[in-house]
């Protein structure tokens, strides 16, 4: 992960060319060689299970799956890091029997890493991608939890996507701040404590969210579909495609704005 994140911020430093793909979304040199990074590390530290990672599968490698696969996203907020904007991140998730059990985020151009790091157990630390360490303890990693806020909500929301769907969904909630920005990083301010609310209205895929959501849920928080379901991971049918949902650092109905 430093190796991609040190090869991301070469390219964020210098400029890189933006393409576009068959779904008309961009993507650089930097997704495509920082997943090739991360996909050989993983491949060689987790023999046996399968990959799906973003670049390759819009390249056409469609993989079958068993119970347990990994999700890579290994630039994820390809429009952030084109415009500058330093909140992009590297997405790893373990899925197992439909449901997200490892996620590792890392913000290279923060210098900050979150991780599970056993049950119910999330962590972040500073690293930056040039550290010379061995392991996650050499970087001191602090466990990390969701607020206890239900009022004065602070929420977040995409920045390139339509504001408007997420504001309908925000005005059943006491949010007192909310705040636009890319990437999976949100899912690391709910998890730190930092927000309370991201409700993602637009079109995501699973290796979007399988690290967040797994980092979300370790630090005690929840992450459902609109109307409270679980998300379900490995829907190859559907190609990876995620339904609307919502991260909070408590239940819907918990926050939900009280009549007067």
């Amino acid at each position: 992960v430093l190796a991609a994140g040190l090869l991301e911020m070469g390219y964020f430093n210098d400029g890189c060319a933006v393409e576009t793909k068959a779904d008309l979304s961009p993507v650089t040199i930097a997704d495509q060689q920082a997943e090739a990074i991360i996909v050989a590390a993983v491949r060689q530290h987790l023999p046996g299970l399968e990959v799906v990672a973003e670049e390759a599968f819009a390249g056409g490698h469609r993989p079958v799956i068993s119970e347990t696969f990994v999700l890579i996203d290994a630039l994820d907020g390809t429009k952030q890091f084109v415009s500058g904007h330093r909140e992009f991140t590297i997405n790893i998730g373990i899925v197992r029997r439909g449901r997200p059990v490892y996620g590792l985020i890392y913000v290279p151009a923060l210098d900050e890493l979150l991780v599970t790091d056993g049950p119910n157990r999330a962590v972040r630390a500073n690293i930056a991608p040039d550290a010379n360490i061995a392991s996650l303890a050499d970087a001191q990693p602090e466990s990390i939890s969701v607020s206890t806020r239900t009022s004065s909500l602070v929420a977040l929301q995409s920045r390139s996507r339509n504001a408007d769907a997420a504001n309908v969904f925000l005005a059943d909630y006491p949010v007192s701040d909310v705040r636009r920005l890319g990437s999976s990083y949100k899912f690391c301010l709910v998890a730190k404590g930092e927000a309370d609310i991201y409700a993602q209205l637009g079109d995501t895929n699973e290796w979007d969210t399988a690290a967040g959501e797994a980092v979300v849920l370790a630090a005690g928080g929840v992450v459902t579909t609109l109307d409270g379901q679980p998300l379900v991971y490995g829907k190859t049918a559907a190609n990876y495609k995620n339904p609307l949902f919502v991260a909070t650092n408590r239940s819907l109905g918990e926050l939900r704005r009280q009549p007067a």
